[in-house]
């Protein structure tokens, strides 16, 4: 209708009736595209719990810090494309936090009464949907301050994730941030640089270390007071099911003690780390890497440990069929190729000029003795690959011999 009013406008520019009209009907404009948009995001991320929608903040801002960040050393002119497309995908996270605000001041108001902690939530709510919506018009006007307004989204974002995550779920983060940190490698792409990328690996770690206790305690039976004459301990339901836990969501005391271990070694070990450390090192010092190494290595045997659903063992165990799988494809179809290569191997000594001397049977034992060591996945690519070019080393070289006997010598060339 606004269009249409437009074009009549133009017409006949003095009308006072239409250009009435064309005001009246843009009055709504911009509450209908609201409306509208507001109305996409509820269909795509309304079915979502808040700590879904946090998660999937965290990972397109890391997404879009990454590209920004490239995008702001580029000196051509796709510079500007580029930044447009990461402007795009941060209006994207803007456009998350409204559902997630919403959701997470609704969990806030069923479990806080203090009114002023309430306020301080929807604060810190707010100021975050600032950031990601600043970032987008700082990456549209090629401002390179759009990356500090992406790390506070993303900082506010994992705040959001530790309120209503449980307890692996910061796990998992620390594991990230950890990875990141023991990198010898400085890249400017990621979020935070190595130093800063620990100091999170050890705050998400303590959240974990302040709350994995009550959770497990839920998962099991001898301390959640659902034991009966049936169900006393889980170390007798292991020894009536052969050794294995009836529910993957059970532990053993003696699994949660090897947890708890592992725990204070991790701590001990974070706590090393932040002693060789300086908050203006780009990367972390040799020794510093040792003990955050280590760290890493507790937090994924304590990942292993904790309880998992039923549904992720499942898809655990069905990767992993996969995997074997493929490797058994691999290998079977890398045998064909051999056998493949020998035949035509054959068939060419038997074409060649030179006569080759029969192989010596020591010889050959040893080549049988290598044949049936395992090779890993690498050799075992390395030596496909080089089948390969020497399969199309051979053919080239007949094509070209094949072309020098039928071709005729060229003009004033000598037929020797």
């Amino acid at each position: 209708a606004a269009t249409a009013f437009q074009l009549a406008l133009r017409d006949i520019p003095e009308s006072e009736l239409k250009a009435a009209n064309l005001e009246a009907s843009i009055a709504y404009i911009p509450k209908l595209r609201e409306e509208i948009e507001n109305a996409k995001i509820e269909a795509k991320y309304g079915d979502k719990a808040p700590n879904e929608l946090a998660a999937e903040i965290i990972s397109l801002q890391r997404e879009i810090y990454k590209n920004a960040a490239r995008a702001f050393t580029n000196n051509t002119p796709a510079k500007i494309n580029l930044l447009e497309q990461a402007a795009g995908r941060e209006k994207q996270a803007a456009a998350i936090w409204k559902p997630l605000s919403g959701k997470f001041m609704e969990m806030v108001n069923n479990s806080v009464t203090n009114e002023q902690q309430i306020a301080d939530f929807q604060y810190k709510l707010d100021v975050a949907s600032d950031n990601a919506s600043g970032a987008a018009n700082a990456l549209e006007n090629l401002d390179i301050s759009a990356l500090n307004a992406i790390q506070q989204s993303e900082q506010s974002a994992l705040e959001i994730l530790a309120f209503t995550s449980e307890p692996v779920a910061m796990l998992e983060e620390a594991m990230n941030s950890e990875s990141n940190a023991v990198s010898s490698v400085y890249d400017p792409t990621l979020i935070r640089t190595p130093v800063p990328e620990q100091q999170m690996a050890g705050a998400m770690f303590n959240v974990f270390a302040n709350t994995y206790g009550e959770w497990l305690d839920q998962k099991m039976p001898s301390r959640n007071g659902t034991a009966d004459s049936h169900f006393v301990t889980t170390n007798e339901l292991e020894e009536a099911n052969g050794g294995a836990s009836p529910d993957n969501m059970t532990i053993t005391e003696a699994v949660r003690a090897e947890i708890d271990g592992l725990v204070d070694k991790t701590l001990g070990s974070l706590a090393l780390v932040n002693m060789d450390i300086s908050a203006d090192s780009k990367i972390l010092p040799e020794k510093a890497k040792i003990n955050a190494e280590q760290a890493l290595e507790y937090m994924q045997l304590i990942h292993d440990l904790l309880p998992k659903p039923p549904q992720e063992e499942q898809q655990q165990d069905d990767k992993q069929q996969q995997q074997d799988n493929r490797e058994d494809q691999d290998q079977q179809q890398e045998q064909d190729e051999d056998g493949d290569e020998s035949g035509s191997e054959d068939d060419n000594q038997g074409d060649s000029e030179d006569d080759t001397p029969p192989p010596q049977e020591e010889e050959d034992e040893e080549s049988a003795d290598t044949q049936e060591e395992p090779k890993t996945a690498e050799e075992e690519e390395a030596e496909r690959i080089m089948a390969k070019v020497l399969e199309q080393e051979k053919s080239r070289e007949e094509e070209r011999r094949k072309r020098q006997r039928i071709m005729p010598p060229s003009v004033g060339e000598r037929d020797w």
